[in-house]
C-alpha cells in the first residue's frame, strides 16, 4: 500500500490546497510555487 512514489496522493494534496486557497489572493503565486516544486 505504501509505495515510495505516491505522486498521485501529492498531487492530490496539491490540489486540493490549491482549490482550498482558491479565493485568497496568493493563491496564484501559491500556484507557481506549487508548479515549480
Amino acid at each position: 500500500m505504501n509505495e515510495p512514489n505516491s505522486n498521485d496522493s501529492i498531487s492530490a494534496h496539491h490540489f486540493l490546497v490549491a482549490v482550498f486557497i482558491s479565493n485568497k489572493t496568493w493563491a496564484k503565486p501559491y500556484l507557481l510555487f506549487s508548479s515549480l516544486v
